[in-house]
C-alpha cells in the first residue's frame, strides 16, 4: 500500500508547478518533497513529471494519475475541515455517571437545560467511582460522598432516608427509638440492599443510632425501582431515599 502522503505531494507539485512551492504547501522541506515524489514514481514504475529549469511538467501518466486521485483528496480535505468546524461549533460533551433510578426520577427532567451533550453511564457507586478514577467519565452523581484528595466533591441536593417495608411487616413492639429495642428485630428481617457495601443502610443507621449494623442482606439489587418492587412481593425491608418512596408512603 502506497503512503497517502506521497499522493499528497504529487498533487501539490502538479498544482504548484514546482517542487519548492509544493514543499511549502505541504509544510515539508524541498529535499523531502523530491524524495517523496521519487518514491511514488518508483512504486508506480512510471515517470510522473518532466523536470525543466522553470517547472515540473506532468507526463501523460502524471495527468492520468492526477485525474484519478485529485477528487478523492479534495473530498478528504473537505471532510477533515468540516469535521474540525463541526467539533468547534458543537457543545462540549460531558461524560456523567449516575444511578439509573436517580436519573429516571430526578435528572431526566433537568438534562434538557444542561449546556452539554451528555454521555450517560449507569451503575452503582463502586462501579462509577472506578470509572471516574480511570478517566472514563468526568463526573458522577452518587448517594455517597468521595473523601479523596484527588477528587472534588460537592453536595447538590439533600434527601432523607427511610426504613421501609411492606404492610405485612410487623414493627418492633417497643418502637425504633433505641437500638436495643430493635436489635433482634433487625436481624430477623429479610433485607434488601442496594449494594454489597450496604451503603444506604449504613448511612441510615449511622445517622440514627451512630452505629454500623451487622446485616447480611437476602437480596442485593442495584436498582431502587426494582428494590421497591421486590419489597412489595417478598415481605422484606430496605432503606430508600424519600424521592423514591414518598408516593408509596
Amino acid at each position: 500500500m502506497v503512503n497517502v502522503e506521497l499522493y499528497r505531494i504529487f498533487i501539490a507539485i502538479y498544482r504548484a508547478g514546482t517542487i519548492s512551492k509544493a514543499a511549502v504547501l505541504c509544510d515539508i522541506t524541498q529535499p523531502a518533497a523530491s524524495q517523496q515524489l521519487a518514491s511514488l514514481e518508483k512504486t508506480l514504475k512510471v515517470r510522473l513529471f518532466e523536470r525543466t529549469p522553470r517547472a515540473m511538467v506532468a507526463t501523460n501518466e502524471g495527468h492520468e494519475l492526477y485525474t484519478k486521485v485529485a477528487d478523492s483528496f479534495d473530498w478528504l480535505d473537505f471532510v477533515s475541515q468540516d469535521f474540525v468546524l463541526q467539533r468547534d461549533e458543537d457543545e462540549a460533551i460531558l461524560r456523567i455517571g449516575v444511578p439509573l433510578d436517580f436519573y429516571t426520577l430526578v435528572l431526566i427532567d433537568k438534562v434538557i437545560d444542561l449546556p452539554y451533550r451528555l454521555d450517560v453511564h449507569f451503575g452503582t457507586h463502586e462501579v462509577l467511582r472506578a470509572e471516574l478514577l480511570s478517566g472514563k467519565i468526568d463526573v458522577i452523581l452518587s448517594y455517597e460522598s468521595m473523601n479523596m484528595s484527588t477528587i472534588y466533591s460537592e453536595a447538590v441536593m439533600n434527601h432523607r432516608l427511610f426504613l421501609v417495608g411492606s404492610q405485612e411487616i410487623i414493627p418492633p413492639e417497643e418502637g425504633f427509638a433505641q437500638w436495643q429495642n430493635i436489635r433482634a428485630w433487625v436481624r430477623k428481617q429479610n433485607w434488601i440492599s442496594y449494594d454489597a457495601e450496604l451503603s444506604l443502610i449504613r448511612s441510615c443507621f449511622k445517622a440514627e443510632y451512630d452505629l454500623q449494623p451487622n446485616i447480611n442482606p437476602k437480596f442485593i439489587i442495584p436498582n431502587m425501582h426494582t428494590m421497591l418492587r421486590t419489597l412489595l412481593k417478598t415481605n422484606s425491608i430496605c432503606v430508600l431515599p424519600d424521592f423514591l418512596c414518598n408516593t408509596h408512603l
